[in-house]
Formats: C-alpha cells, structure tokens, sequence
C-alpha cells in the first residue's frame, strides 16, 4: 500500500507540473496570436505568417495538454481518495478488535486486583526481613572491604618496588649488551683498540670498512650508545689499500677504508 500511495503520488505531481507547462504552452500562443493580430510589430508578411501558425499550432499543443493533464490529475487523485478509504475502513476495524481486547484486560485485572492487595501485605513483611539482612550484610562487607584495600595498597608498594629493581637490573643489562658489542665491533676492526681504550685514551683514529661504520652508527643510535663512543669526524679514503704502518685499522688488504675520528666515554672501559 505504501508503494501505491508514493506512485501516485509521484504520478500526480507529474502530471500537475504538466498542466503547469500545459497553461505556459497556451499562454504563450495566445500571446503570439495577439501579436500577430492586433500588433505592428513584425513588418515582415512572411514572418507574421509564420510567427501566426506556430502561436495557433503551440496553443492548440498546449489546450490538448492541459486537458490531458487534467484528466490524469483528476483519476489519480480519485485513486488515491480510494486508498485513503480503504485504509481508513482498515484501520476502523482494526480499532474495534483493539478495543474489544481491552475491555477484556480491563476485566482481567479488576478479578485480580484483589489477590495483589493480599500479596502486597505478605510482601511488606518480606522486605522488612530483607532490608535488616542487608544492612547487616553491607556493614560486612564494608569491612571485608577496608582489609581487601590495605591488603591491595601494600601489595602496590611491594609490586613498584620489584618493578623498580628489575627496572635498574634491566638498565645494567642492557648498557652491559651495547658494550660488549660496541667493543666486539672496535676488537674486530683491530684487537689492540680494546687495549687503547682501557687504557684511558679517549680520541684516536681508525681506519674502518663503510659496513662496519654502518654498523658503529646503528649501535650509537641505540639507548645508551651515545654515552660510550660517539664519532668526531672523517679523514681520508683508501681503496684498495694494504696498509701496515702502525696506525689502527685493518691489517690485511680491504677494497675500501675510511679515516675515522672516535670518541669514547668511560664506560667503554672493560670490566
């Protein structure tokens, strides 16, 4: 029925902008024809002759539309009368079976309304019993509740205070990590760096291949890197290179190394 309604709906506001343009239409040619007629302004005999039949020709277009168009307004709004009827007759009958169920609820709960005033007596007495059984229970609880929370607020404290030692135990674990391999990395470059370092020597250069300066950079990135070694400049690049004068930095032939300016803290020292 819904989809009915809005179609014919829809098919009624079609047809009403149709008579609209219908009446335009008509407009239109009359005002055409009194041009023709009862005007001068159009000189030109072949152009008021042609301007004469379009107006007539668009005012009989739009007498023929305008009559359609209502004929089409006036059977769908008929139509659409018929649909209210019958949802109205629905909706009447509906209205008589709903009050003939009410009527029988009505009498329903009046043969009832006695047996509730009985339980409702019963019931008061009920409650009473339950409310001091409850105030007892919360008076208990509220207890149970206070040692629960003392209990929680040491466990807290003892909890933070784990968690602060395995923070620090987790510190030293992980400053002792980035060492070893900072100083793995230097003793596989030259096993006699270890020794400059715990020696106190702070600055020195090495010559070191680009991948194991790229792997020097990814250990200072990491926490704790920085405070250990650090790099203070480049010097020159050899390619190709077998050097053996002393200087620190590979000692067999390397495709490409690289002077490195470092810098170490005191923590890189070994243990």
């Amino acid at each position: 029925m819904a989809l009915d309604m809005a179609t014919l709906g829809s098919t009624l506001s079609f047809w009403e902008i149709a008579g609209y343009v219908a009446t335009g239409a008509v407009i239109a040619g009359v005002a055409g024809e009194s041009v023709v007629e009862f005007t001068n302004w159009i000189a030109d005999k072949d152009w008021k002759a042609t301007l004469g039949k379009a107006s007539a020709l668009t005012l009989i277009a739009g007498l023929a539309l305008e009559i359609a168009a209502q004929v089409q307004v006036n059977t769908t709004s008929g139509q659409m009368i018929a649909f209210l009827n019958d949802e109205a007759g629905d909706a009447y009958r509906q209205a008589g079976k709903l009050g003939l169920s009410i009527g029988g609820l009505q009498k329903f709960v009046t043969s009832e309304q006695g047996n509730l005033d009985a339980l409702k007596t019963r019931d008061d007495g009920i409650l009473a019993a339950t409310k001091a059984q409850n105030a007892l229970f919360a008076q208990q609880l509220g207890t149970a509740t206070g040692a629960a929370k003392e209990a929680k607020k040491n466990l807290d404290e003892m909890l933070a205070q784990l968690g602060g030692i395995q923070k620090v135990e987790q510190q030293v674990s992980a400053d002792h990590s980035i060492k070893a391999r900072i100083r793995g990395l230097l003793e596989s470059i030259d096993r006699r760096i270890p020794g400059v370092i715990d020696s106190g020597q702070t600055q020195f250069v090495v010559r070191m291949e680009p991948n194991d300066i790229t792997t020097l950079h990814a250990l200072i990135a990491e926490p704790g890197g920085k405070d250990l070694i650090s790099i203070i400049g480049y010097g020159g690049r050899m390619i190709d290179s077998l050097i053996d004068n002393g200087t620190l930095g590979p000692n067999g032939a390397v495709h490409e190394q690289i002077q490195v300016m470092l810098r170490v803290g005191p923590g890189l020292k070994g243990s």
